[in-house]
Formats: structure tokens, C-alpha cells, sequence
């Protein structure tokens, strides 16, 4: 459906109308310019890719309630495996920095554990 207008969320608290495709070449570039895992470092990726999600969603790169892209769209724009995106998600569920909605997605929560 490639012309076909949308309105979006993705990242910020604002609404875009862009054609779908646009829209999701910009996002995947904003995921990628946030979390850039290093295979080199002697940290788990799952580790890097959570500590730049949890830093980025503190400092408000993240908005609260923003959807973040499924776990698949971000094992092949990060090339990770998809449990690492996974591992890394589910730490930020238990910490209350993200929410998982039945049939909706994963969210950013709209309160922070660290503003409590």
C-alpha cells in the first residue's frame, strides 16, 4: 500500500501524517542512530541494547507512551537475534520502563520508575 497516508506515533509524544513507507524508513533510522550494540565490547548485547533503550527513554529521546517497533523489525535493524531484543524489552518491562498490551504492542509506561 505504498502512497497510502497514515497517521503515526512512533517515538514522540506528536502525530505525523506521512505515507507509510516514509514513515517507517525515518523510524527505523532514529532506532538505529539510538541503539548501535558494539559485538567488539565485552558487554552482552542484550546489555547494550537495554542500556540505550532504559537511557533514551529517561532523557526523553523515548516519549512516554510512545509504541516501540516489534521485536522483529528491531532484530533485523539492530542484526541481533530476536531473543536478545527480546531479553532486553522484558528487563525493561520488569522495571516498569516499558509495557507490553495485549494485541497493541510495547509501550514506553506513562509514569517512569525513577520519577516516582
Amino acid at each position: 500500500m505504498i502512497g497510502t497516508r497514515y497517521k503515526v506515533q512512533f517515538w514522540t509524544n506528536q502525530w505525523y501524517s506521512f505515507g507509510h513507507y516514509f514513515m517507517r524508513v525515518i523510524s527505523d533510522l532514529f532506532l538505529v542512530s539510538l541503539v548501535q550494540p558494539d559485538r567488539s565490547l565485552n558487554v552482552p548485547l542484550y546489555r547494550q541494547i537495554y542500556d540505550a533503550m532504559r537511557l533514551a527513554i529517561l532523557d526523553g529521546r523515548i516519549a512516554r507512551g510512545a509504541k516501540l517497533p516489534s521485536s522483529r523489525d528491531m532484530a533485523t535493524l539492530l542484526q541481533v537475534s530476536r531473543n536478545t531484543i527480546l531479553n532486553a524489552v522484558d528487563q525493561l518491562i520488569a522495571e516498569d520502563y516499558l509495557e507490553a498490551r495485549v494485541g497493541a504492542g510495547i509501550f514506553v509506561t506513562g509514569e517512569l520508575p525513577d520519577q516516582v
